[in-house]
């Protein structure tokens, strides 16, 4: 056991928090839940954060806190009719990638439990309920944030935040700023908060992992229904055939044979390539991967693991850019490159992140939300990169059971 592991397993229960009553602006929940931080900037339970901390507790054996987080997020879009980005009020309006039917779907191989699995499955269906209602594009693709009635006020609160974190960036008219005010609205929805991929065109773009999550879910529905023999295996399936074909129409960069998110309102794809474009292989929905693949190790690979975008030129320095290091964009690679057939290449991937992590706990004696792809060390990055347990232990313990235990 390396000592990054015993730490893992000494220190985890820390970040685990106990509240079911509403505090302030907390939102309470029925069973513990974990949090990315023992006790630093992130005390409460984010939602496509759980999803990577749960493939760890899994890999631990922890499978009743796996639940619990799960259950927890099944609370949250029950009550609210989808899952808010975290459990704080001001949290509520904004939800972040859709990854719960995936929790629900790895719990259920571990326990086999179907009445569970019938009350997991009704939260499924609300919450995609809600992306096809207050996500949808006119193509019929989804999209990230809630773009509808912005007033002037609304546009200069979230364009100044926009600009808080594009540092130097200057809007030169009013339409621009409106622009970066829905992209920014955009960006923390995903996850990527922030990233260059949908440039200041965020309230445009169909993302390709968010499509492809989704297409993810239609098909686990699929396999739920027959397997509860609910009768409506036919209408997921339906459901991920329609929106398999709007991907492959245009999502697919047939010039480039990669999938790349897509501008809809500009017609045109995203002139970055990112971890993102990985996501339809993650999730089944195409075997053409060997472009992919290739810019994969051309872009993206780095000595101490994936970058999270190409390597490009801008006037500010973002987090979710080139060349920074996050614990989740490591496993959609693993995880991808193995279902590609590309074994050596996804154990490359993981050591070479586990090296980096390993290195930083012999000079820092703790985990960290982010790294540098460039030096291999601790990325500050739009902000000073916190001590991270949540998904940083949570990836590392499971690529770690993956390649030597």
């Amino acid at each position: 056991m390396s000592q990054v592991s015993e730490f893992i397993l000494k220190n985890f229960k820390y970040t685990i928090r106990r509240e079911k009553q509403d505090v302030g602006n907390l939102i309470g929940l029925p069973y513990p839940y974990t949090t990315p931080c023992a006790d630093e900037c992130f005390t409460e339970m984010y939602y496509w954060d759980t999803y990577f901390t749960n493939v760890g507790l899994l890999a631990m054996g922890n499978i009743s806190q796996a639940k619990n987080n799960t259950d927890n997020i099944r609370f949250l879009i029950n009550k609210y009719g989808y899952m808010p980005n975290g459990n704080r009020t001001f949290f509520l309006g904004a939800t972040q990638p859709p990854f719960y039917f995936k929790m629900v779907e790895e719990i259920f191989e571990q326990t086999g439990d179907r009445i569970w699995l019938s009350e997991s499955c009704a939260a499924i269906a609300k919450e995609y309920e809600y992306w096809q209602t207050h996500r949808s594009s006119p193509n019929g693709l989804n999209i990230y944030g809630n773009h509808a009635g912005y007033s002037s006020d609304v546009i200069e609160r979230k364009y100044n935040y926009f600009k808080s974190r594009f540092k130097g960036y200057e809007a030169e008219s009013e339409e621009e700023k409106s622009l970066c005010a829905h992209t920014i609205t955009a960006l923390t929805e995903s996850g990527w908060d922030c990233s260059s991929r949908f440039e200041i065109f965020g309230e445009f773009y169909n993302p390709i992992d968010l499509n492809s999550l989704l297409y993810g879910l239609e098909k686990t529905m699929e396999k739920f229904s027959v397997i509860l023999g609910s009768g409506e295996a036919d209408v997921w399936r339906k459901r991920a055939a329609e929106r398999k074909e709007k991907i492959l129409k245009y999502m697919f960069d047939e010039e480039n044979s990669v999938f790349l998110d897509w501008n809809y309102g500009g017609n045109r794809f995203s002139p970055v390539f990112s971890v993102a474009s990985l996501y339809p292989f993650f999730m089944g929905i195409s075997e053409q991967c060997e472009k992919t693949v290739a810019w994969f190790k051309e872009k993206i690979l780095t000595e101490y693991g994936a970058a999270a975008c190409e390597r490009k030129t801008y006037s500010y320095d973002l987090q979710w850019d080139y060349p920074y290091i996050w614990a989740p964009l490591q496993y959609i690679s693993y995880m991808t490159l193995k279902k590609c057939g590309y074994n050596a290449l996804a154990e490359k991937t993981a050591m070479a992140y586990m090296k980096l992590i390993d290195g930083n706990f012999t000079e820092t004696g703790t985990l960290w939300e982010k790294y540098s792809g460039i030096d291999g060390r601790v990325a500050n990055a739009d902000y000073n990169a916190p001590k991270m347990m949540g998904w940083t232990a949570g990836v590392y313990m499971f690529l770690r059971r993956e390649l030597y235990e």
